[in-house]
């Protein structure tokens, strides 16, 4: 009877080198530099463009009909005179808004 080796049939995992562990703590810590200032980043600036949609570009200002450019404007100034409540309450609205709809057509034919 002839007995099948596993470490022939499996795939050889990869693995560190004993001589390449001291370099670990050294990719962990350039990991950590890289991954800590993006994490900073996303946590200011998805809250920013929810509460500050008209500060940043948008497809329209790009490509765009005049009469497309002329309604982005309106927009954006219809949003330059709300006051910071008024953003929070909308951006609270529009996001639910958002899930209520996903929800309500993930089960829908």
């Amino acid at each position: 009877m002839l007995v099948e080796d596993e470490d022939m049939t499996s795939p050889e995992k990869e693995r560190i080198p004993w001589y390449l562990w001291p370099l670990v703590p050294f990719a962990l810590c350039g990991t950590l530099v890289v991954m800590i200032p993006l994490g900073i980043l996303a946590i200011i600036s998805i809250p920013y463009f929810a509460i500050f949609p008209e500060r940043h570009a948008h497809l329209y200002d790009f490509e765009a009909t005049p009469h497309q450019r002329r309604r982005l404007a309106q927009w954006r100034e219809m949003y330059r005179d709300m006051n910071f409540w008024e953003r929070l309450t909308r951006a609270w609205k529009k996001r639910h808004r958002l899930i209520s709809s996903n929800k309500s057509g993930a089960g829908g034919a």
